[in-house]
């Protein structure tokens, strides 16, 4: 996600979501190389759960029957021009 003029921008990046239900709360964390986690203290105790690339997710505001509440983002670029992958 880009904010800003073309000249003034600031890129952020998603990074995780809390999800609610069941009467408490689960999360999915994104790694920099857009791998994701699944935790859910009560079924996974400490440990996260590796799961598929996040643009391999098909419904990111759903999970398991939890409805996302909270998008976590974080600035990557600021006041730069964002940068193009070379060919």
């Amino acid at each position: 996600m880009h904010v800003g003029r073309s000249n003034n921008k600031v890129m952020y990046e998603l990074k995780g979501i809390i999800y609610f239900g069941h009467a408490h709360f689960t999360t999915h964390i994104i790694g920099d190389s857009a791998e994701t986690w699944f935790h859910d203290g009560i079924t996974t105790g400490i440990v996260c759960i590796s799961e598929e690339k996040f643009n391999a997710i098909s419904d990111i505001y759903q999970t398991r029957g939890y409805k996302a509440s909270v998008l976590i983002y974080s600035i990557v670029y600021k006041n730069a021009t964002v940068p193009t992958l070379a060919s």
